[in-house]
């Protein structure tokens, strides 16, 4: 499926995929509060609303294809980062600071299905 009816949702996401999956830039971002001047809006909490509240991609993936997602196999990696959100949320709550979620053990299952994730749908 090469149209989608959301693609401007679908940039986003890739947007927030590339902050999700780049640890250094979190660091920066997170904890030193040292923004790059060409991204905007990449605190932890406009993404968590993105996925949560803004989209379906935290409750159904696979609802999204053909509007954010392009097919079953991109909705499957979003399901993968989901999951690993949760495991972080659930074992120490949804009020942290994005400085103090990257200094979790967990977090780095956050990272790497992020990777996964841009890999598959960028």
């Amino acid at each position: 499926m090469s149209e989608l009816e959301l693609p401007g949702m679908r940039d986003e996401l890739i947007d927030y995929l590339r902050v999700l999956s780049d640890p250094e830039h979190q660091r920066r971002e997170w904890i030193k509060f040292l923004p790059e001047e060409d991204i905007y809006n990449d605190e932890l909490d406009y993404i968590i609303h993105f996925l949560y509240d803004d989209t379906h991609l935290a409750d159904d993936p696979h609802q999204t294809v053909g509007a954010i997602l392009r097919n079953d196999k991109e909705a499957e990696v979003i399901k993968e980062l989901i999951a690993a959100l949760n495991g972080v949320f659930s074992k120490h709550s949804i009020d942290l600071e994005g400085a103090d979620y990257i200094k979790l053990p967990e977090w780095a299952n956050v990272i790497d299905c992020a990777k996964v994730a841009l890999r598959e749908i960028q």
